[in-house]
């Protein structure tokens, strides 16, 4: 039996290695016409402004609200999958995720104005536009200590009575996004 169980995985050994070999030769293949599609050169941030600019252009909104749309601001701070980012004119083009977090939009003249944000999409393009599109976005000073503590604890109980993996997850991912709104509340 266990020769057999040898003999089985040699044979399959060799189909994979097959195939890797295989895949190795179309990307080598590839590799150039990549290359070339992409003009074959890497540019740094700077040359790839169009021009420079004083400030960014926002456009940040939610399914129900829309917040900005093409106003002039002095930068951005948001909190991503790959942690904070702070935005300013001329940055280097970017996609991002959101995460829950606080969203700070510098007006200037020292005017920030902050908002939770539950998640999303955050692009930067190269004219120093920005959009973001905030699965839920809310300005701090709507934010309800009371409700966020209630929630928080709802949150604390499910997980204390989860009786499955999926119940179990549900209630750490409700946990952790009542947690950074009771952080974005105490900063209101």
């Amino acid at each position: 039996h266990t020769q057999l169980q040898a003999v089985g995985f040699r044979r399959g050994w060799k189909e994979i290695c097959w195939k890797m070999a295989a895949l190795r030769s179309v990307l080598a293949l590839a590799r150039p016409c990549v290359a070339r599609s992409l003009g074959g050169v890497r540019r740094m941030a700077d040359e790839a402004v169009v021009e420079q600019r004083d400030t960014l252009t926002l456009t940040f909104g939610s399914p129900g609200e829309a917040y900005y749309n093409g106003v002039e601001v002095a930068s951005v701070d948001a909190v991503t999958m790959a942690g904070h980012v702070g935005l300013a004119p001329n940055h280097v083009p970017t996609l991002a995720a959101l995460i829950p977090g606080i969203l700070t939009v510098k007006e200037g003249e020292g005017k920030d104005v902050k908002f939770f944000v539950s998640s999303g999409g955050l692009t930067v393009n190269s004219d120093s536009s920005v959009q973001i599109l905030a699965e839920e976005a809310v300005p701090l000073d709507q934010l309800d200590a009371a409700a966020i503590r209630t929630g928080l604890d709802g949150a604390r109980s499910q997980l204390q009575s989860a009786r499955t993996d999926k119940d179990t997850a549900e209630a750490e991912i409700a946990i952790s996004a009542w947690e950074a709104l009771s952080e974005a509340a105490s900063q209101a």
